[in-house]
């Protein structure tokens, strides 16, 4: 505030307020302050019409007595600071618990279902003959033989990467990064009971994000892990994983730089179904992703020196999809996807107190339901290995797209091929025998029975039933003697 017992303005001077700051927020909508005496309020210029607290947004107007007044609050001489909203440097806590940690962990769900990926996309007689190895063969003249490593022991990796707009709801639009890898491995089938077979994986990975909205910028490292559980049967596939993370993220605000940290958990499923056509060289998959997530954001105070104090991050996503998968001969396996994404519950809950007293709740943030839709393409080849490329775009409540790729390897010995045979029906049986070197003695008394004639056995349909009569007669007539 300006002020003086007397004032001199022959030399018509000019008081210009360029810039200004707010030292702390007002508990109410409308706050006047004084800063010119009426004798010279109209010397006073500004072009301010905004102005940031620690925690809210204000519109700006000066009452310099010169025309009509456009509040019925203040008086001549004074600005008035009009709340509009809040400081964006406030709300990084939520969006990055949002775009950052719960986007992370949404990604990791996705990701972590590798072999439920690799393995449904196989026609069911491939997947069968893997299944039951050196116990079924396959007929396909036209289809690959694909080998069965892929129920063996196995290392697999997963980087990925997207770029994204995320204009979330009550909040501001964010520019968003995602990146990060993966690397798991997948244990041997399991055969269950009635039809079951089951797989287990682990992974562990980086996560990276990185956000952008009105000037403030925010960065996180974190690190993810967890297990998965993936069950077949004919057709039809389930899988569920559990993973847990944290994260540590650095924000640079207006008013400097601040730090949090975040503690990441949830589990999720996948189940699908194929539909194929043309013996496999065509399947429909629906597929259903469901998942929970928790995201705790430890308290901590900001650079404005506001204490934030984030309730955990509860969020259910529902995302129904659907594959469309080509089997080419020459083993590669084109795909085209497309689903929606719903999040249930989600909303950010953060309240945050300032050094004179102002407890304030920041509006529920959420991402609203978007569209994810793209392609891609997966190779098997050289009895060990399989590899994929994927590009996914989303639209609605994010917009931008998302890539991936992925590597696999079966580790052990090479795996033996899928054995053709020629049958009418797909499957057939195959003898299972493992041989063994015989000892010298067991050979010799193996060779002196072969040098004995052995009777040939009948083969027609009418020696064998005459074969049978013989025997029953003799057998009854041993029993028959005195």
């Amino acid at each position: 505030r300006i002020k003086a017992e007397s004032y001199d303005e022959s030399q018509g001077g000019t008081i210009n307020v360029n810039d200004m700051k707010v030292l702390a927020d007002s508990s109410e909508l409308v706050t006047p302050v004084n800063f010119a005496d009426t004798s010279f309020a109209s010397t006073v210029k500004s072009p301010v019409n905004k102005a940031y607290g620690p925690i809210y947004q204000y519109g700006v107007n000066y009452l310099s007595g010169t025309g009509t007044k456009t509040s019925s609050v203040g008086s001549t001489g004074d600005f008035l600071f009009t709340r509009t909203g809040y400081n964006p440097a406030i709300l990084a806590s939520p969006v990055a618990q949002l775009t950052g940690g719960y986007a992370s962990m949404v990604q990791t769900y996705e990701y972590s279902f590798e072999h439920a990926d690799t393995f449904s996309a196989l026609p069911a007689s491939v997947r069968k003959a893997m299944l039951n190895q050196n116990k079924y063969a396959i007929t396909e003249g036209s289809l690959p033989l694909y080998n069965n490593y892929i129920n063996k022991n196995a290392l697999w990796f997963r980087p990925y990467t997207s770029f994204e707009s995320i204009p979330l709801k009550n909040g501001p639009k964010t520019s968003t990064v995602l990146y990060g890898s993966y690397i798991g491995g997948d244990s041997e089938i399991f055969h269950l009971k009635n039809g079951w077979d089951s797989v287990y994986s682990g992974y562990i990975g980086y996560t990276g994000a990185s956000q952008s909205y009105q000037g403030n910028h925010t960065y996180q490292n974190g690190i993810v892990g967890g297990v998965t559980d993936t069950f077949y049967k004919n057709n039809f596939y389930t899988a569920i994983t559990a993973s847990v993370g944290s994260s540590i993220g650095e924000t640079s605000t207006m008013y400097g730089n601040e730090d949090f940290t975040m503690l990441m958990g949830g589990v999720a499923s996948k189940t699908g179904y194929n539909f194929e056509f043309n013996d496999g060289r065509f399947i429909i998959q629906p597929n259903l992703l469901l998942s929970y997530t928790l995201i705790n954001t430890f308290d901590y105070t900001n650079a404005a020196n506001v204490r934030i104090n984030a309730e955990p991050l509860h969020a259910l996503q529902v995302h129904p999809y659907v594959k469309f998968i080509q089997n080419t001969e020459s083993g590669w396996q084109p795909y085209l996807a497309g689903g929606f994404v719903y999040n249930v519950m989600g909303q950010s809950q953060i309240r945050v107190a300032d050094l004179y007293g102002n407890n304030v709740e920041l509006p529920a943030l959420s991402i609203k339901p978007y569209a994810e839709y793209g392609l891609g393409v997966q190779r098997l080849w050289n009895d060990k290995y399989t590899g994929f490329l994927q590009a996914m775009a989303r639209s609605g409540g994010r917009n931008g797209i998302a890539f991936t790729m992925g590597f696999r390897i079966a580790l052990g010995d090479d795996g033996k091929k899928v054995e053709k045979v020629k049958a009418d029906d797909n499957i057939k049986p195959v003898s299972n025998v493992t041989k063994t070197e015989k000892p010298k003695k067991v050979q010799a008394e193996k060779q002196a029975k072969i040098e004995t004639p052995a009777k040939v056995q009948p083969t027609t349909k009418e020696e064998h039933h005459s074969f049978i009569y013989n025997w029953m007669l003799k057998f009854s007539n041993f029993f028959a003697q005195p």
